[in-house]
C-alpha cells in the first residue's frame, strides 16, 4: 500500500517556501512621501537669494568743543581702550568722559559725569552728520520707533553717576513689511543675491564698494548742558577698516 503520509510530508517544505504576500510597512510608506513633498521645497530654497555681509571699523578722531568749554574744562584727551577684542574710543575732560563704540547700524556711548553738578543731554538739539555731510535728527534709547517725529525728553546724568545710551538717525528707521528695519550708518553693508550668482564674486564687489567709504567721516552732536549753559560737543569718526565679519582685534577677515 501507498504511504500517502510521506508524500504530504515531503510536499509540506515546498509548500512552505512559496513566497508570500507582502505586508506594506507604514514607516517605509511615511518617508517615501516625505521625500517626494520634499523635492519642490529644496528646489523653492535653491533659488532663494542669500545675503553678503561687510562690517565697518569706525574710530574717533577729533572732539570739538566751544571755546569757554576748553577754558573752563580744561585739556581733552582721545584714546582708545580694548574689551573683548574690540576697541572703543573714549574722550575726556573735566566735564565728562565718554566711551564710544560706533558700529556698521549705531553709536552705543557710556557717559560720565566728572563735574559736582548735574548735567542734561538736550536730544532735541543732538544731531547724526553723515558722510555726505546731511545731518539727521537722532533717537535715544527708550524712544519708541513710532514716536521718532516727537519731542524728546533730556536726559538727566547726576554728578559722579554714568549714563549708557545709544544714537540711531530718526530717518535711518523705517517700516518694512511686518518690522521696524534699520539703515547702516554707511552704506554699502549688505548684498542680496540669487543662489545661482558666484557668492565669492558678489563679496568681492561688496568689498571693493565698501572699502571706497575708508578715510569718510561722520559726525555727531551732542548739546550737553551744565548749570544753565549748553555745551556743543561734536565727535567726528572715521572708517578704518573693512571686514568680512565684526571688526574685531583678533578674528577680523579684512574684506
Amino acid at each position: 500500500m501507498r504511504d500517502f503520509s510521506s508524500t504530504t510530508d515531503r510536499k509540506t517544505p515546498i509548500l512552505n517556501s512559496l513566497p508570500r504576500e507582502a505586508t506594506p510597512n507604514p514607516q517605509m510608506q511615511y518617508l517615501t512621501l516625505l521625500l517626494l513633498l520634499s523635492f519642490p521645497l529644496l528646489a523653492l530654497v535653491s533659488c532663494l537669494p542669500y545675503t553678503a555681509y561687510v562690517r565697518y571699523d569706525i574710530g574717533l578722531d577729533e572732539v570739538d568743543r566751544p571755546a569757554s568749554a576748553q577754558e573752563r574744562y580744561g585739556e581733552s584727551v582721545i584714546d582708545k581702550r580694548e574689551k573683548d577684542g574690540v576697541e572703543r574710543y573714549y574722550f575726556e575732560d573735566n566735564l565728562v568722559q565718554i566711551l564710544w563704540l560706533v558700529t556698521t547700524y549705531k553709536a552705543d556711548f557710556l557717559l560720565t559725569n566728572r563735574t559736582d553738578h548735574s548735567i542734561k543731554i538736550i536730544w532735541d538739539e543732538a544731531a547724526f552728520i553723515d558722510l555726505s555731510g546731511a545731518s539727521h535728527r537722532v533717537l535715544h534709547s527708550g524712544v519708541r520707533y513710532l514716536d521718532k517725529g516727537s519731542p524728546q525728553a533730556r536726559s538727566v546724568v547726576a554728578k559722579g553717576a554714568s549714563l549708557s545710551d545709544v544714537v540711531i538717525p530718526a530717518d535711518y528707521v523705517e517700516w518694512g513689511y511686518s518690522r521696524w528695519v534699520n539703515k547702516p550708518l554707511v552704506s554699502p553693508a549688505t548684498r542680496s543675491v540669487q543662489a545661482t550668482a558666484d557668492p565669492e564674486r558678489t563679496r568681492t564687489g561688496l568689498a571693493r564698494e565698501a572699502r571706497q567709504r575708508i578715510g569718510q567721516q561722520m559726525r555727531i552732536l551732542l548739546p550737553i548742558e551744565i548749570e544753565g549753559i549748553v555745551n556743543e560737543y561734536t565727535f567726528t569718526f572715521s572708517v578704518r577698516r573693512v571686514c568680512r565679519t565684526a571688526c574685531t582685534l583678533k578674528a577680523s577677515i579684512p574684506a
